[in-house]
Formats: C-alpha cells, sequence, structure tokens
C-alpha cells in the first residue's frame, strides 16, 4: 500500500452530465487510511469525496462524506454521509451502528452513482448492543430511517423501532434430561404520524428430548 492516484472513474449520466472522478489515496498508518476523491460534473460543478478507513484489534469502521458546494442546476449545496462502526467489548459483548444521510431526497437520484443507490427510498440508521454466553442472549436494537422518496405519503413509511429487546436462553442439559428455553421480546413502534404501539411476546418452553440410535420422540 502507497499513496498515490488510483484509477480514475469517468463517464456520462442524463443528472450530472460528462464526469471525471480523480481519487488520490493516503496511507496514513497500517490500521487506517484515507481516500480523497475530488469529482467533476459538467452539469452539477466540482464534488468532494472523502473515504476514511479504520481497523483496531476488536473494532473497524469507515467514514464516507460527499459534499458539493453548489450545485449549479439547483443552486444549493448538497452532502452525504455515511458512519459504520463494529465493536467487540469483551467475549460476550459486542455491538455497532450503521448511519446514512443525505441532505436532500433527490441526492442520490440526482448524484448516485449506481443503480441501487439511485433507486434507494429509505436509508437506515441502526444501532446494536449484544451479549452472548453459552446460556443467555441478549440484544438492543435500533432502527430508523430517513425517507428519500417524496412520493411515499407520511402514512405508508416504516415504524421505527426504537427500541426493540431482545432475551433468549437455552440451557444446555445432558442426554434424555428435561431442556429449558425462554424467547422473549419487547419492541416500541413509533412514527410521526397513524398507529403506534408497543409489543411484549415471552415463549418459555420445556421439552424432553428422547433419543436413541433408532429413533426420538420430544414432548
Amino acid at each position: 500500500r502507497k499513496t498515490g492516484m488510483l484509477v480514475p472513474n469517468f463517464g456520462h449520466s442524463d443528472k450530472r452530465g460528462y464526469f471525471l472522478a480523480m481519487p488520490y489515496y493516503i496511507n496514513l498508518a497500517p490500521n487506517y487510511d484515507d481516500t480523497l476523491t475530488p469529482r467533476y460534473m459538467s452539469r452539477r460543478g466540482l464534488q468532494l469525496q472523502n473515504e476514511f478507513r479504520y481497523l483496531g484489534k476488536r473494532y473497524g469502521g469507515n467514514i464516507d462524506l460527499e459534499y458539493l458546494p453548489s450545485d449549479t442546476i439547483t443552486d444549493t449545496y448538497r452532502a452525504a454521509a455515511k458512519y459504520a462502526h463494529g465493536q467487540t467489548f469483551s467475549d460476550h459483548w459486542g455491538g455497532g451502528i450503521n448511519m446514512q444521510w443525505v441532505s436532500d431526497k433527490d441526492y442520490l437520484v440526482d448524484l448516485g452513482d449506481s443503480v441501487a443507490a439511485t433507486s434507494a427510498t429509505h436509508l437506515p440508521r441502526t444501532g446494536l448492543l449484544a451479549y452472548n454466553d453459552n446460556i443467555w442472549r441478549f440484544a438492543a436494537h435500533t432502527l430508523s430511517y430517513q425517507t428519500v422518496d417524496k412520493t411515499i405519503a407520511t402514512l405508508d413509511r416504516p415504524y421505527s423501532i426504537l427500541p426493540q429487546l431482545t432475551l433468549a436462553a437455552d440451557v444446555p442439559t445432558g442426554a434424555n434430561r428435561l431442556r429449558y428455553a425462554l424467547n422473549s421480546e419487547w419492541v416500541n413502534f413509533d412514527r410521526n404520524a397513524g398507529v403506534t404501539g408497543q409489543r411484549l411476546d415471552i415463549n418459555p418452553s420445556v421439552s424432553l428430548p428422547l433419543r436413541n440410535a433408532y429413533a426420538f420422540v420430544i414432548p
């Protein structure tokens, strides 16, 4: 890995006109780097894109930024950001976040550089904290969206989960002995319009797996 220019990207689209991107890679350290990309678009102007990546023994992530100071068509600034991070706190605890944002609802349609980006209707924002051991599994999860398709009515937009808590247990036992388990969930559904509410599910269970070489029965 060496600091220097990467392969340029050029082409043409109806929204951007002719465009040329010149990525410059910066090898900052063995475990983090940065790529700065000026992108000129004949119909929009000069945009700056930046990708910063980092990696540690128990964590890793990246920060992506895009900024267009003045769109020559809309006469406004346009920007986008994405942050993804995952981390292991200990042998049992871990978590992560994934955040996406755009400055306006037409950003991906006007400036997105892939079919997947331009066809996106919602940008997710998630957070997760999880615990696992030989018996217990716990997770706290949040999920919300930025709706980028302005044709979607307010009542048709997805619910946010703020938060979702799950707790599960599976007690290991020996052969032909009672087995205890639990699955449970509490979740709060929220949005700006329409019905909102909370839901609680608790599902404890007891089973007796009886097995031998030629048959099994699990009451």
